[in-house]
């Protein structure tokens, strides 16, 4: 599998999160967005990987859950064609949550499972390390109504991660121009990603994208656990 196989998987759900009530982070980029409590977001991503050489596709299956208004906890499985599934566990503290005022800063970590992911950008091959990161969130612009192309809303963040995070800063701009489209910027490993996304209804998504050239698509649904 080429290096930064993954960072072209991780770009997809960047989307979700500049999408009105839908945010949730996913596989192997930190992304600062509270799924909110209770709530469990649901996902598919499928991706044409070009291959061989390497897989011809990879396909992920989440699980993103907001236990508490600090605490996040994912379960991730990942299938690469013609190679064995994995399923990777990640969490995030919000050790400062965000308000209009000032920034979010979250503490976690990913693959606490120590599964073997695929070739990290330093080499290593089916890296089984757990990779802790830092990072920020915070909308830059806030619409005064619903967000339109006149104005929009515009989320940014940043962080740093290490080992398969590639000891590197990271970070993404997510632009919503109306309540259902929105764009997103994301560079994570060096390596930049573009996406679109659509809400067809208030639980529903779907984002369309590219990373080097390579075609991802991803659906998603969101719901609430709590049935007191």
């Amino acid at each position: 599998m080429k290096k930064g196989v993954m960072a072209a998987v991780v770009v997809v759900a960047v989307i979700a999160l500049a999408l009105p009530a839908v945010a949730e982070d996913f596989v192997a980029t930190p992304i600062a967005d509270h799924p909110g409590v209770d709530n469990v977001e649901a996902h598919f991503i499928w991706w044409d990987l070009g291959g061989p050489p390497g897989p011809e596709n990879a396909q992920i299956y989440e699980l993103f859950a907001g236990l508490t208004d600090r605490l996040e906890v994912d379960l991730e499985r990942w299938h690469f064609k013609g190679m064995d599934s994995i399923n990777v566990v990640n969490f995030y503290w919000w050790a400062i949550n965000e308000s209009p005022s000032h920034p979010s800063l979250v503490l976690g970590a990913t693959n606490l499972t120590g599964q073997p992911l695929p070739p990290s950008p330093e080499g290593w091959c089916f890296d089984k390390r757990v990779n802790p990161f830092v990072i920020s969130a915070y909308n830059l612009l806030t619409p005064s109504g619903p967000p339109r192309l006149s104005d929009p809303l515009v989320r940014v963040y940043g962080g740093y991660g290490w080992n398969w995070h590639d000891n590197d800063p990271f970070g993404g701009v997510q632009i919503v121009v109306s309540p259902r489209v929105g764009v997103a910027v994301l560079n994570y490993q060096g390596q930049p990603a573009y996406m679109v996304g659509f809400k067809p209804t208030a639980r529903t998504e779907i984002h369309a994208g590219t990373f080097h050239g390579e075609w991802l698509g991803h659906i998603g649904w969101n719901f609430n656990w709590d049935l007191e």
